[in-house]
């Protein structure tokens, strides 16, 4: 019996369409679908777009077999829904993403990192408790840190200047996960990442491990990391989705994986981070 009801969930798994009509009734979901519109403020101009929208979301309602999964095989994560709900992915990653890895030989010349010793590095930071880190911000329908698949240097160019309190940024090297520590250990960092169906889904603050998606098409800030109480090492990031994705806009990504890029390659890239005009303040 087990096991009949194990490969219904992996069949589901592989179907989101199967996961929403075994789990919910048209009814349900018509109310389910009123009461997020409710919750997040959501209107449509007419009865044509209400219906799409409502498919949409019908679709996206896996989450909830997902879930179940999920803990099945041991992740501490939730998927719920929230503003994305009655998007596609296309939509999703047209509007929310848009970053592209800066070419090496334009990096080449800034890279640096704080040289600092193991036994120097604190078991955990979170800047968001030293007033580091700014409010979460939504970006929209604009691609992440600059908009329309920038680079992410083309944003740090842009705003650190002299008159920010910022004369630059530096470089950390791609595939270092120890030297990205370092850095994050003194102060937040830029990285670019690669974000999928589940990623856009992700509530709460478990600690999330995958899937994560093809190519790089995200940036986010790491603002610290930690280990939970069983052991699991994590990343504080910050993203530009708002309060109503993750954890009131932050997630924790599982870090020390064996893969050198990283979970979500968050360190198969360039991450940048602002050096100070003068750096006594």
């Amino acid at each position: 019996m087990h096991i009949f009801i194990m490969m219904v969930l992996l069949a589901c798994a592989a179907n989101p369409a199967v996961m929403s009509r075994t789990l919910f009734s048209d009814s349900s979901i018509d109310e389910i679908h009123h009461q997020w519109m409710i919750k997040y403020g959501r209107m449509y101009a007419n009865t044509s777009e209400m219906e799409k929208r409502r498919a949409i979301f019908k679709e996206n309602l896996f989450i909830e077999e997902r879930n179940t999964i999920n803990r099945a095989a041991g992740k501490n994560y939730t998927l719920g829904l929230n503003d994305f709900s009655d998007l596609t992915i296309k939509e999703l990653t047209s509007s929310c993403c848009g970053i592209m890895n800066i070419p090496s030989e334009l990096a080449s010349s800034k890279t640096a990192f704080f040289n600092m010793s193991v036994d120097d590095i604190p078991e955990s930071v979170d800047w968001r408790n030293h007033g580091a880190v700014t409010s979460v911000k939504k970006q929209g329908t604009c691609g992440s840190k600059g908009c329309s698949y920038g680079y992410l240097n083309s944003a740090f160019k842009f705003a650190t200047t002299p008159s920010n309190g910022f004369d630059g940024y530096q470089l950390i090297t791609p595939g270092d996960e120890q030297q990205l520590l370092q850095v994050v250990a003194q102060q937040p960092v830029a990285v670019t990442i690669v974000v999928g169906p589940e990623f856009y889904a992700f509530m709460g603050d478990g600690i999330y491990s995958g899937p994560c998606g093809p190519t790089v098409n995200h940036a986010v800030t790491i603002v610290g990391y930690g280990t939970s109480v069983n052991g699991q090492k994590y990343w504080i990031i910050k993203n530009s989705w708002g309060v109503n994705w993750g954890d009131l806009g932050y997630m924790k990504l599982l870090r020390g994986t064996e893969s050198p890029k990283g979970l979500c390659d968050i360190t198969a890239s360039y991450s940048y981070y602002s050096t100070l005009t003068n750096p006594s303040i």
